[in-house]
């Protein structure tokens, strides 16, 4: 920074924006890819403990991040994304909710519910890991420096984010 005048011009300031934005934009990619990943963990629990009769209901899993609505195209949602793991066969419902059908040994009913609850602290890991890359990998991509509170102010909205989806505390 210069002062001239009384005037205070500051040298570099595009450059702090543009590292700044891109701090941010890697945050958000990487809250999406964060979440799709420990989307896809949660996917692969559910599945070892699906009842199975035909294979049909495990074969049904899916994954995906949420689009924006209308279009059907994908919108990247950063902070904001949603992801969706399910079943897609008509009675996976009845399967999930109905504790009293007996299953083979492993096989439970809430197939998808206990993992999730279960797997809820290596989901935030799996998303927490992803930001610390996206945010770190964000950092180096333009040649100026990120100031610490700008990356901790980043952190701290993919963080939000993260305990917006998967809820504060739980294990």
């Amino acid at each position: 920074m210069t002062i001239q005048r009384g005037v205070r011009q500051t040298q570099g300031l595009p450059q702090l924006l543009g590292k700044l934005k891109s701090v941010e934009v890697g945050a958000k990619k990487a809250v999406e890819m964060g979440l799709l990943r420990a989307g896809l963990h949660l996917q692969a629990k559910s599945q070892e403990v699906v009842p199975v009769d035909t294979g049909a209901l495990r074969a049904s899993a899916f994954t995906r991040l949420v689009t924006r609505e209308g279009g059907g195209q994908f919108a990247p949602r950063g902070f904001n994304a949603d992801v969706q793991v399910g079943y897609t066969m008509p009675y996976a419902i009845y399967v999930h909710e109905d504790l009293t059908m007996s299953h083979k040994p492993g096989k439970i009913a809430k197939y998808l519910e206990r993992p999730a609850m279960e797997e809820a602290a290596a989901m935030r890991q799996i998303v927490s890991a992803e930001v610390k890359r996206g945010i770190s990998q964000g950092a180096r991509s333009t040649k100026t420096e990120s100031p610490a509170k700008s990356q901790a102010g980043t952190m701290r909205k993919a963080l939000d984010a993260l305990s917006r989806a998967f809820g504060r505390g739980r294990n």
